[in-house]
């Protein structure tokens, strides 16, 4: 019996947070609960203080409180579990402390927030990585030298990179990093609610989401279709608009798709004949009867723009 209405999933980032998010989704839902998952990049997001890149003033720590007094007051009216990935550290904990707030500043901040969503039984899964440094490596490989600028930049450019003396290189983040995870282990101890802390070291992720349904006491329920890939397979051209064309190929264990996010090989999840998730993603490709073309239908994201169409060449 789940005991939680309010889940934050948290962890470096790269460490599977939002893939996890909406596999946990998922699975609530399966197993018979309705359920809302925020993802951290979400256009509207109700509660998010600042991203990556952002960092936060009084004024804006104030107007994040108000707001999840409206969300929690808007939660009790149905009964919903809510899951939010990054909100809570990633995107309020990082940006406070690259802000220069102490430590008692930042626990007395999070302990606000956890005392507004108390009703709400608040759980905090915490995806800790023994290896981060060769993680962090690879995940700025994999996403390219721009995504370890952006998290070296938003170091430097900060309050408390203007103190530290570093070296403007991607491994700057991962020295960051090994400070950054010594403070989130003292500040673990002073936060008031639950905690389950899952050591993701060297371990394949279909294993992680096992371990974390056992400790929600949630059945695996929700199943991934095995498609017929050579239905699907292809190069899609956007109906309107002047956007790279997609490409829908065959994976090691199932379809992949390229041209739609900056991210190369990203999974499609098949939910039925003609419905797949972009694992990860808060969204869908959903197939026209033909399987001719398909629609994206997701929630909007502060970084991309869909809800767009596509037509099969050739």
């Amino acid at each position: 019996m789940l005991d939680t209405r309010i889940v934050f999933l948290e962890g470096l980032p790269g460490i599977g947070k939002s893939t996890i998010s909406q596999y946990l989704s998922l699975q609530i839902s399966k197993n018979g609960y309705s359920t809302r998952w925020f993802y951290e990049g979400k256009f509207d997001h109700p509660t998010r203080l600042c991203s990556i890149g952002e960092y936060p003033t009084r004024a804006l720590v104030t107007q994040c409180l108000v707001q999840w007094k409206q969300l929690v007051r808007s939660a009790l009216k149905g009964r919903d579990v809510l899951i939010f990935d990054a909100v809570l550290l990633q995107c309020t904990v990082l940006p406070l402390y690259l802000s220069s707030y102490n430590q008692a500043e930042i626990a007395s901040i999070i302990n606000e927030i956890l005392l507004v969503v108390k009703p709400l039984n608040p759980l905090l899964i915490y995806l800790k990585d023994d290896n981060f440094k060769d993680s962090q490596k690879k995940l700025i490989k994999r996403r390219g030298v721009w995504f370890g600028e952006l998290l070296s930049n938003y170091v430097l450019n900060s309050s408390y990179g203007q103190r530290k003396v570093f070296e403007a290189s991607e491994l700057l983040w991962i020295q960051f990093c090994e400070e950054y995870i010594q403070f989130l282990n003292r500040l673990f101890g002073l936060l008031n609610l639950d905690k389950l802390i899952v050591n993701v070291t060297g371990i394949e992720k279909n294993r992680i989401q096992e371990l974390i349904l056992n400790s929600l006491s949630l059945n695996n329920e929700f199943q991934v279709y095995e498609p017929e890939k050579e239905i699907y397979i292809g190069t899609y051209r956007p109906v309107t608009g002047k956007f790279p064309d997609i490409n829908i190929m065959a994976g090691s264990d199932g379809l992949i798709i390229n041209g739609l996010l900056p991210w190369e090989d990203l999974k499609l999840l098949n939910l039925s004949t003609r419905i797949f998730l972009v694992r990860g993603w808060p969204m869908r490709i959903v197939y026209s009867e033909s399987l001719d073309g398909f629609t994206i239908e997701e929630n909007r994201t502060a970084r991309f723009n869909f809800g767009r169409s596509y037509v099969r060449l050739g």
